[in-house]
């Protein structure tokens, strides 16, 4: 019974992580275009932080994974992540 316990507390206490790190995302990404906005005067510039966030994620999300070539004529092509075992 008090594995069950520990269990729901932890799911509790990850899910109002993830919810807090989700409005300070938000929060960090609209403060970021006001910033662009003051910084640059122009309004049309003020969506340049979102780009550039989403930008990045695309490259980084790209470079974590490689191509991993055959070691042997058995083996089979694949992809992997950067970092982690085969």
């Amino acid at each position: 019974m008090e594995n069950t316990a520990q269990q729901k507390r932890v799911i509790r206490t990850l899910s109002a992580a993830q919810i807090l790190n989700g409005i300070g995302t938000s929060g960090t990404v609209a403060a970021g275009s006001l910033l662009i906005a003051s910084i640059s005067k122009s309004e049309s510039l003020a969506g340049l932080a979102q780009t550039t966030t989403v930008l990045g994620a695309a490259i980084k999300g790209e470079r974590d994974y490689a191509w991993s070539p055959p070691y042997s004529s058995h083996s089979r092509p694949r992809w992997t992540r950067r970092g982690g075992s085969r």
